[in-house]
């Protein structure tokens, strides 16, 4: 089902004050009509083929091949109770993560489980780094694999927490991991350094989402406090009212604008007026489809080699944005 439709954009920059202007997107809503049977949508992927991939609960994925949607569950080889990320690997496998003991790859022909590899029964992050190593966050640290070994670290290691919501990799292979109610770690495969609420500037130690610009700068999603900006010496903090919300997801194009997604006030976008990065132009979205849904409750977001904009909600399905836009900035892994 594919419909234009009017969506506001609110656009303040600095102290200005905010202006109201309208602009025609193109979004598609996809939803139990194109057979999509799940909720909780969230970990979206892109194969080597273009194919989309998304995660959902009652153990199922869906693969969108650009007109079907095809449903994987346990029957196929399918292994978790709810799917919370998907990666795709530098030979293009697919690996999904999710709770109860989920962790299983897909090769394109056969299911193979590795629930029994990482040291956690929740999957809640993957990442793949500048050499093809990819990282999983369990509730009990991370691990690490290189295709051949598996390497577990936590607290004991040198990480802040072992609860693991996100991970990210910058353009040094500099590994980011928040840890839930605790605060940030980074790791370049020898040192190991934290960052909490007290000492350093990060917003909250209640980080959900990290996400890398082109620029090198890393920016942190937490919990009602805002968005916190690292440039590898200092810190900025933005607690508008764009990002006071729960920020449960981020991603960033090519041109440097970063996205993220709420759960109460929709999607918001902004772009850097200067280098700095220190005076910001905020564009947020909201509003309603024509049947009444107004995109909130969104889980995450993607961005693919398109430009298209993906978000994934707790109950309204899957909603896709046409903007003409750049294709998204991903540090890890090549299509």
């Amino acid at each position: 089902m594919k419909t234009n439709l009017i969506f506001f954009i609110s656009v303040g920059m600095c102290l200005s004050i905010p202006t109201l202007l309208t602009h025609a997107q193109t979004w598609t809503h996809y939803s139990a009509k194109e057979q999509l049977t799940g909720s909780h949508y969230r970990g979206f992927a892109e194969d080597k083929y273009g194919n989309l991939w998304v995660g959902s609960d009652k153990g199922q994925v869906f693969k969108f091949d650009g007109s079907t949607w095809k449903r994987y569950t346990h029957e196929d080889g399918l292994v978790g109770i709810e799917i919370h990320c998907i990666l795709s690997d530098l030979s293009g496998q697919i690996w999904f993560g999710g709770t109860g003991k989920g962790l299983c790859k897909f090769d394109g022909s056969k299911w193979i489980s590795y629930s029994d590899k990482v040291n956690g029964n929740q999957v809640t992050a993957m990442a793949l780094d500048k050499k093809g190593v990819i990282w999983f966050g369990t509730e009990k640290g991370v691990t690490s694999y290189d295709g051949n070994n598996w390497i577990h670290y936590n607290k004991k290691n040198g990480m802040i927490g072992n609860d693991v919501s996100c991970i990210a990799v910058d353009a040094n292979n500099t590994k980011w991991i928040a840890s839930l109610n605790a605060g940030v770690s980074s790791f370049n495969d020898t040192i190991w350094t934290t960052y909490t609420q007290d000492l350093y500037g990060l917003c909250s130690k209640d980080v959900r989402s990290i996400a890398v610009d082109p620029g090198g700068y890393i920016w942190f999603g937490t919990i009602q406090y805002g968005l916190s900006c690292f440039n590898g010496k200092s810190w900025l903090t933005y607690n508008t009212e764009f990002a006071i919300d729960c920020v449960q997801s981020m991603a960033v194009d090519q041109k440097g604008y970063k996205w993220w997604t709420t759960y109460n006030i929709g999607m918001n976008k902004f772009g850097s007026i200067d280098s700095s990065n220190t005076h910001l132009d905020w564009n947020k979205y909201y509003g309603s489809t024509p049947d009444g849904i107004r995109i909130n409750g969104v889980l995450s977001i993607f961005i693919d080699s398109k430009g298209d904009k993906w978000l994934g909600t707790k109950k309204d399905g899957i909603f896709k944005l046409e903007d003409g836009g750049s294709p998204g900035f991903h540090m890890t892994g090549k299509y």
